[in-house]
């Protein structure tokens, strides 16, 4: 079983991403956010299938997939041995992107053949791969869910976000009660730039973190 709990204990403050730290692959499958974790005392490159890698100098190991049909993919390049890493980083990112937990399916990742000074390999560092994501987990999903509100915003030609909620990959234009899935934004939120300082959402809110959850095997 896997239990995070909150951040107070065990993470550090949370920082700003800069947009550089992400890598956006766009498409008509749908949106794919490419970022970094740290693994230990470095950065292991890995690459998702389909992708053939990160460009230069841009260090990618993580990747978050929401397709057209609605399939939530979270592809890491840290290896799970039983830890409960996959497990936990799902619960993360399913707060702030305001999905089921259910509904990420957890990939591991495989070496990349570029960017070779970076470093190849794929490893299991036990509870810091928790401890040390915990922040930028939680703003990758905060950035994409602000992409796909983004997309939505277009869409309807309200740029008011105070007029939209989310819950469970479900987009809502409260003035009309219109109903928008993640599914039918993601290829327009592809397009669009990646937020500098997602809000996240607040502790109260948690339905995830600090509870204990089935394990997420990852494929």
């Amino acid at each position: 079983m896997s239990n995070i709990e909150s951040s107070g204990k065990h993470q550090t403050e949370s920082r700003k991403i800069s947009r550089r730290e992400f890598l956006v692959v766009g498409g008509a499958a749908g949106l794919t956010l490419g970022f970094a974790l740290e693994f230990g005392t470095r950065r292991a490159a890995a690459q998702m299938a389909g992708i053939a890698g990160p460009p230069a100098a841009t260090q990618v190991n993580t990747w978050l997939k929401i397709t057209n049909s609605g399939a939530i993919t979270l592809t890491i390049g840290s290896s799970e041995m039983g830890q409960g890493s996959f497990s936990g980083l799902a619960q993360i990112l399913a707060e702030d992107l305001m999905v089921d937990y259910n509904a990420i399916q957890t990939v591991q990742g495989v070496p990349a053949t570029a960017a070779p000074a970076i470093g190849n390999s794929i490893g299991t560092y036990g509870s810091l791969v928790i401890q040390t994501n915990y922040w930028t987990m939680r703003q990758a999903g905060a950035a994409a869910r602000e992409m796909l509100v983004s997309a939505a915003m277009n869409i309807i030609g309200d740029q008011t976000r105070a007029n939209y909620t989310v819950s469970n990959a479900v987009i809502t234009y409260t003035p009309t009660g219109t109903n928008i899935t993640y599914a039918l934004m993601a290829a327009a939120a592809s397009q669009l730039p990646v937020p500098a300082n997602p809000p996240l959402i607040p502790d109260s809110q948690f339905r995830y973190i600090g509870t204990t959850v089935n394990p997420s095997v990852p494929t």
